[in-house]
């Protein structure tokens, strides 16, 4: 699992790397860049994981939970500012994901709650 985690967290930086390459390039008509779809948490490699793949003997964990939550929070605030882009104001859009940015905070965390569970897993196999 620990491989599935940290691929998982490469998948999620390469997502947001993928959305400012998008908006920086000028929204280009990528079926995978509307915001109704960006806002569907389902559509990402780490969406798919969470529901497909993530054990079930821990989906009922607290940290499963915070690990939903956050990337279903993450996707809505990331369909936001691809809204603002496609309205015209990229240079907005690409401040409101900026590094110090509320957008990057939620990511930051997001990637931490994944190596928090990382770590976790890693303590109870030593033991």
């Amino acid at each position: 699992m620990r491989t599935q985690l940290e691929a998982m967290i490469d998948a999620h930086r390469s997502w947001f790397v993928r959305l400012r390459t998008v908006i920086e390039d000028g929204i280009a008509d990528d079926p995978a860049f509307t915001p109704e779809r960006v806002a569907a948490d389902a559509h990402c490699e780490l969406g798919r994981w969470l529901n497909d793949a993530f054990p079930s003997a821990l989906r009922d964990s607290a940290i499963y939970h915070e690990i939903r939550r956050r990337h279903t929070e993450f996707h809505t605030r990331a369909a936001e500012i691809l809204a603002i882009a496609l309205a015209g104001e990229n240079e907005r859009a690409l401040e409101a994901m900026g590094t110090g940015s509320e957008f990057h905070a939620l990511s930051l965390r997001l990637v931490g709650e994944l190596q928090r569970l990382k770590e976790a897993l890693e303590l109870w196999a030593a033991t």
